[in-house]
C-alpha cells in the first residue's frame, strides 16, 4: 500500500527504526493528512507512530477510533490508546478522552 510521497508502510517503519528523530516529521505529516481530510492516511501514520510509543500519535489515534475517522469506530481501541498516552503523562489525552461519548468513558473507567 502506497501512502504519502509513494512511501509504503514498511518503508515508513524502516525510516522510524533507522532515525527516531524522524518521528516529528512523520507526526507533522500525519497531522497535515488529518487536516486535509485524508483520514485513512493520517490513521495509518498515527498507528505506526503510536506503536513506536509516541504519545501524541497515541492520543490522536484514540480520537480517530472514537470518531470513526479513517477506520471503523472502536471504543475499546480508543480507550486503550488514550490510556497508553495518559500513562506517559500526556495530559491532552485526558482532556480529549473527556470530550468523547459515554462508551469511551465507560471503557476508560470514567463512569
Amino acid at each position: 500500500m502506497k501512502l504519502v510521497s509513494g512511501l509504503t508502510i514498511s518503508q515508513i517503519k524502516e525510516y522510524l527504526e533507522d532515525k527516531e528523530e524522524n518521528m516529528e516529521w512523520l507526526l507533522n505529516l500525519a497531522y497535515t493528512c488529518y487536516e486535509s481530510d485524508d483520514y485513512v492516511t493520517a490513521f495509518s501514520l498515527y498507528n505506526i507512530l503510536a506503536e513506536h510509543g509516541n504519545c501524541t500519535a497515541q492520543c490522536n489515534l484514540a480520537w480517530m477510533y472514537a470518531h470513526a475517522l479513517g477506520t471503523e469506530r472502536n471504543d475499546i481501541f480508543a480507550a486503550s490508546w488514550f490510556v497508553r498516552a495518559i500513562e506517559q503523562g500526556y495530559d491532552t489525552a485526558v482532556n480529549m478522552a473527556k470530550r468523547c461519548d459515554a462508551n469511551v468513558h465507560f471503557n476508560l473507567g470514567f463512569i
